[in-house]
């Protein structure tokens, strides 16, 4: 996987909007929309941004990574 660029990636339950940033849930190993949580309860990393909606019932979202 590279380091910058359009990915597919696995979300956790919940809609995404298209523009949402996304974050990594370290718990879930799944983005999120959610800035903390997870056990211990900490900051989740920034990933990058949405750039198409994703449903609730979607397994994955498209995220422009973070440079």
């Amino acid at each position: 996987m590279g380091i910058e660029g359009v990915y597919s990636l696995e979300k956790v339950t919940g809609a995404i909007t298209q523009g949402a940033i996304v974050y990594y849930d370290t718990d879930e190993d799944k983005v999120t929309t959610t800035t903390e949580g997870g056990s211990p309860w900490a900051a989740f990393v920034r990933v990058g941004v949405a750039v198409s909606a994703a449903l609730s019932g979607d397994a994955t979202v498209e995220v422009k990574l973070n440079k």
